[in-house]
């Protein structure tokens, strides 16, 4: 068999992947053109999967150059069947954790907070205006971050009326990732036999095995990027063009996640453009796929964003500040966070006293380096899906056997293709660039899609063959799969051992202040977090639009009393109030009610919500977390809290953390 070919019967791109690439393109240009003609809805969905359906059947019927399938060998091939692999613990151990990862994201509720901030509240606009479009809010969130994911959720939504089944893409990506990890590896020079094992104990890593079941778009980004760099290194060195092509799909569905993401996308680029003649060969075709891409990347959000707010990124002039100026102090300080964050052990007892360390040095000596981090060097009390890196395990279990490797090393290092090379070194520069720009303290979690390649460079070395044979090995790879699933199982978001009903039927059989009845208390915090305006829920049964006003999760409860499986038509709406809004305009459209927050009042200009409610004409008929007479008395104290304080959850002088109370402001009718 010939060099640079692939097994008999093996496609140039699996098909998984191709299904999943698919989808992504399905669900981008569903929305756009869906939201041209305001028919992003359950119909007009069905309408445009009735008609993706028809398309794939007519190309695989015609046998397209862009689907063709190429038999062949080569032992780098794309072809990583999984089934024949099942057989050894590590595979079974990666169906364990996609399985317990499952179980808990159909169990419980999407209890993210940037989900049920603004993520899952944008979908909702976009499914009541039936289009894609620019929200009027004070929440820029909910317009400029790139929609990836979100379109996707889209269809989800309105063919279920549930914000339940959300965790799906996430679910479907991490069953991919061994796969995509395997092919990248190895097109990055790594050895089968590392690759192997690199590729099944990837999933193991906090990361990404605390979001299968989670709507959070961190891990999400990886196997995009992975299926891209490993497309376009096979058809650079193989010279093909159907993986040209779909690795630019992959990097563009890449890009469109997250625009935190956009730095890598250098390790796409450089391979691509060594393919870029194979274009010449199928100019059209060529030419289409360019154009979808385009499509579905960052480019229609950073259109939108420029043309609503004249910044690519859409930030507001507080948005732009949380850039770091001293991007050399930036960079020492965040290599050091985020080497913490990720070998991070699950739970930090020492938490508490770092960060009111931390805070100590930036209100102090460190104040003028400080300016643009969001909240310097705060760490978790204990690792959830927000705050995750690879985890202490993992880093000591690689970083122990990449030493071992390079001193039973003998053999001369392979000279492997130039891209591959250097790809290997363009990923550290790419981490420092990221680390001297960013400002944000959940560090190891955006760093998601940057762990894949960091490995890659340590599996190198020729001493890793031998000791991937031992028992140590073996050993310290069951204690790394064992710490992950027993971190799903028992996740703070979504516990799956035992489960919530379960937990809520022990603890109202068990007499007193038991373990199970403090166990189900905390099943129940993440919830109620989420669910801050339902005490408001019984006032506002018969109202059809309701006036939003709070920076604060909590918005989506209010839509689903109507949306959610009650009223199918979703004749329920929800409107985000600015302070330039006309009251006798919302009176006009039916709006006799809006509820805020203390955070979202400081922001529009008040005091607190009781000053806002005033200043906007109406009067509060219910405070949640506070009563009227403790709002008064804490604007006559002498360290009132201050916006900061409230949005961080920042303790004041006192030593006390501030409440950030909701209000249900009322003005009647004109």
């Amino acid at each position: 068999m010939r060099s640079g070919e692939l097994p008999n019967g093996c496609p140039a791109v699996p098909l998984a992947w191709r299904a999943w690439l698919s989808l992504g393109v399905w669900a981008g240009t569903g929305m756009l053109l869906l939201s041209a003609l305001r028919l992003s809805h359950a119909a007009g969905w069905t309408a445009w999967s009735l008609l993706g359906l028809a398309v794939v059947a007519g190309y695989r019927r015609t046998q397209g150059a862009f689907v063709r399938r190429r038999n062949s060998s080569d032992r780098r091939g794309l072809g990583f069947r999984a089934t024949r692999h099942f057989r050894r613990w590590p595979a079974r151990g990666f169906l364990l954790l996609a399985l317990a990862g499952g179980i808990g994201g159909a169990l419980y509720e999407p209890t993210n907070w940037d989900t049920q901030w603004y993520r899952l509240p944008r979908v909702l606009h976009w499914l009541a205006e039936g289009r894609w479009h620019f929200i009027p809010t004070l929440e820029g969130r909910l317009n400029y971050v790139a929609p990836g994911l979100e379109w996707l959720w889209t269809p989800l939504v309105a063919w279920t009326g549930s914000d339940q089944w959300v965790f799906l893409p996430n679910l479907a990506s991490f069953l991919l990732l061994p796969g995509a990890a395997w092919a990248a590896f190895r097109e990055l020079g790594v050895a089968p036999r590392p690759a192997w094992w690199a590729a099944w104990l990837l999933p193991s890593a906090w990361i990404f095995c605390l979001q299968t079941g989670s709507a959070a778009n961190d891990a999400l980004s990886a196997p995009y990027l992975l299926m891209a760099v490993a497309l376009a290194l096979r058809a650079a060195r193989l010279r093909q063009l159907s993986p040209w092509l779909w690795s630019m799909i992959a990097a563009a569905l890449f890009s469109n996640v997250k625009q935190s993401n956009l730095p890598l996308g250098l390790l796409w680029f450089v391979p691509a453009l060594a393919g870029l003649r194979l274009a010449l060969r199928a100019p059209l075709t060529s030419v289409v796929v360019a154009l979808i891409a385009i499509a579905i990347s960052f480019v229609p959000v950073t259109v939108m964003n420029l043309y609503h707010t004249g910044h690519w990124m859409g930030w507001s002039r507080a948005e732009q500040t949380w850039v770091p100026q001293n991007h050399a102090f930036a960079l020492a300080a965040n290599s050091v966070l985020a080497a913490c964050q990720s070998a991070a052990p699950p739970v930090l007892p020492w938490s508490s006293a770092w960060n009111h360390a931390a805070h100590q040095l930036s209100t102090g000596p460190l104040a003028p380096y400080v300016v643009g981090f969001e909240d310097f060097g705060r760490m978790p009390g204990a690792i959830s899906e927000t705050w995750a890196g690879v985890g202490l395990p993992w880093v000591l279990l690689w970083g122990t056997g990449w030493v071992l490797a390079r001193r039973a090393s003998t053999r001369r290092p392979r000279h492997d293709p130039a891209l591959a090379v250097w790809n290997r070194r363009l990923i550290g520069p790419l981490l420092l660039f990221f680390l001297s720009q960013t400002g944000t303290f959940q560090l190891a979690r955006y760093l998601a899609p940057y762990y894949p390649f960091l490995l890659a460079p340590l599996l190198v070395p020729a001493g890793w063959g031998r000791l991937l044979r031992t028992r140590a090995w073996a050993l310290g790879a069951t204690l790394v799969w064992t710490s992950s699933l027993l971190l799903v199982l028992g996740s703070r978001q979504r516990p799956v051992v035992p489960p919530p009903r379960l937990t809520a039927w022990l603890a109202g059989h068990a007499p007193g202040k038991s373990f199970w009845t403090r166990l189900a208390e905390k099943q129940q915090t993440q919830l109620k977090l989420h669910r801050r305006f339902d005490a408001f829920l019984p006032r506002l049964t018969a109202e059809t639009v309701i006036g939003f006003a709070a920076l604060s999760p909590g918005e989506v409860s209010l839509w689903k009393p109507f949306l959610f499986g009650i009223d199918p038509s979703g004749s329920r709406r929800v409107r985000h109030l600015r302070p330039s809004d006309d009251l006798a305009a919302l009176r006009r459209a039916g709006m006799r009610y809006a509820v805020q927050n203390d955070t979202g009042a400081m922001v529009a200009g008040a005091r607190d919500g009781l000053d806002w409610a005033i200043r906007l004409g109406g009067r509060v008929i219910a405070i949640d977390g506070l009563t009227e007479n403790d709002v008064l008395a804490r604007r006559m104290s002498p360290h009132p809290p201050t916006l900061d304080d409230l949005a961080r959850n920042r303790p004041g002088p006192d030593g006390r953390y501030p409440v950030d109370a909701v209000y249900l402001v009322e003005w009647g009718a004109e």
